[in-house]
């Protein structure tokens, strides 16, 4: 049983200033135009191998009526989600679609994940942390990390039973690859089980007929350097106060091959419209233009996200505007922090509520040490200060000229207390030596290496305890309009 408590992010220092600023939560725009005949078709396409969920295809199937709207979230493929916040996202985009049903009861909303499959930076997903070992995938090859075939990972399947016993879901996920299989079709499968019975589609936008309706987009980007121009606009008013998250190119798509993916440069581009009508699928967005991608293809209303992630989105308004595409709705995704019941009761133990895990350690500790001291030297540095003020006036009837020995001798006398009270602050440390190096313990079971829990540990680290409840825990605590941090801990 894990029971939930809500920090507002105001108390965290977690959220950056760009999104506590300019983060609001509007009505819903359905003006939204898309060719829904092709997205339906190019889903039940990538689904023609799966055994969809009837959940998953009922909400596929619904794309075709023009009161069926999307809530999206997507993410690298990180190896089994990298961080937990990964799960978190979807998580959140789930429970976007059950909230924005009650509050628009005639319209219909679908989650959805888009599996950036077209990154090419392969350090950043190739692995994850579970109980504070690093498991890496290792393997040579290039580009798209999407397309990479999954040779070399029966040894991360293997340490990983080394760690734990592997759920079913993930288990049988791996069985059913082959040789062949690719890291975005793994991703998909065992995504699939856990998150078809909450009707999630997910997507692969890596697709030739998809890009193709998405030319016009890239021939203007091309033609006028769209994306330069109106987010080196946004850069100007927003570098005034928060710290950029993305820069523009001068082209900003990549050219994708099989083991490359490689950027445009006005340099190596002079056949690029050519290469368009014939091929394309080797057209990849980068991050500027990925989102108008998702949002060009998705009869999409809200984007669920990070708050570094949300951020770069507040650069990007005028790129959308000048391609009449339309911004979505920014939802933060529900941010969680776990304690298990060792944990909770190291907290009890030590005197802490929830909220004060997410001070420092040093600041904890000396929180502690206070509510151990029987004694308090401000006690006697009043006192002190007082018996001097009073021998002060007494000297001064008899002799005015001593009144600097007094404020000598006070000064003296505070420096000897405050010296006295350090050697009894360290004598109380040495005392609660145990209780100081479990405050240290705590503080990086859920901060590792200084780093946020969910920014850090993977899910599975969670769902090993408690299994599918674990995901039915976060679905019910979570609420991604109403943004706060929520503290899951075992009862």
């Amino acid at each position: 049983m894990l029971n939930n408590t809500n920090i507002p992010f105001s108390q965290t220092k977690l959220l950056p200033p760009i999104i506590t600023d300019l983060l609001k939560q509007g009505e819903l725009n359905f003006n939204k135009k898309t060719d829904r005949k092709l997205l339906v078709s190019k889903l039940n396409e990538q689904y023609s191998s799966f055994a969809v969920h009837d959940k998953v295809k009922a909400n596929i199937e619904s794309l075709l009526d023009e009161n069926t709207f999307t809530v999206t979230t997507g993410h690298q493929l990180c190896l089994l989600g990298g961080p937990a916040y990964f799960i978190y996202k979807i998580v959140s985009t789930i429970k976007a679609c059950e909230l924005y049903a009650a509050q628009y009861p005639t319209k219909k909303f679908v989650p959805v994940f888009w599996l950036a499959s077209e990154d090419h930076d392969f350090e950043e997903v190739n692995h994850f942390f579970l109980y504070s070992k690093k498991v890496d995938w290792k393997t040579a090859q290039t580009g798209a990390v999407g397309r990479m075939k999954m040779e070399g990972f029966s040894e991360v399947f293997s340490e990983l039973q080394s760690i734990m016993e592997i759920p079913e879901f993930f288990s049988s996920s791996w069985s059913s690859m082959t040789s062949t299989s690719s890291l975005s079709s793994f991703t998909k499968t065992w995504l699939n089980k856990l998150f078809a019975p909450h009707g999630l589609i997910i997507i692969d936008a890596d697709d030739k007929d998809l890009k193709r309706s998405f030319a016009p987009i890239i021939e203007k980007e091309f033609s006028e350097k769209v994306g330069k121009r109106e987010v080196e606009k946004a850069n100007a008013f927003l570098a005034e106060k928060y710290k950029l998250q993305v820069n523009p190119r001068d082209i900003n798509f990549f050219k994708l091959e099989d083991g490359k993916r490689e950027r445009f440069t006005p340099e190596n581009s002079a056949d690029w419209k050519e290469l368009l009508i014939s091929n394309p699928e080797k057209f990849s967005p980068n991050v500027i233009y990925r989102p108008l991608y998702q949002e060009f293809i998705l009869p999409n209303v809200a984007y669920v996200g990070g708050p570094n992630e949300l951020a770069y989105w507040f650069q990007l308004p005028g790129v959308f505007a000048a391609h009449q595409i339309m911004y979505p709705q920014l939802v933060l995704r529900d941010s969680f922090l776990v304690l298990n019941s060792n944990q909770q009761k190291m907290l009890n133990a030590l005197s802490f509520s929830i909220e004060d895990i997410l001070e420092s350690a040093d600041t904890l500790k000396s929180k502690f040490l206070s509510s151990k001291m029987e004694i308090s030297d401000v006690q006697y540095q009043t006192t002190l200060q007082q018996l001097f003020d009073e021998l002060k006036k007494e000297v001064a009837k008899i002799d005015t000229t001593l009144e600097g020995a007094v404020d000598a001798e006070k000064v003296k006398t505070s420096k000897s207390i405050e010296n006295l009270f350090a050697r009894i602050k360290k004598a109380e440390k040495a005392r609660h030596e145990i209780d100081l190096n479990k405050i240290d313990k705590l503080k990086n079971q859920l901060f590792p290496d200084g780093v946020f829990q969910e920014r850090r540990v993977n899910f599975m680290e969670f769902y090993s305890r408690y299994g599918a409840s674990y995901i039915d825990a976060l679905l019910q605590n979570a609420n991604p309009l109403n943004s706060c941090l929520k503290v899951l801990s075992e009862a």
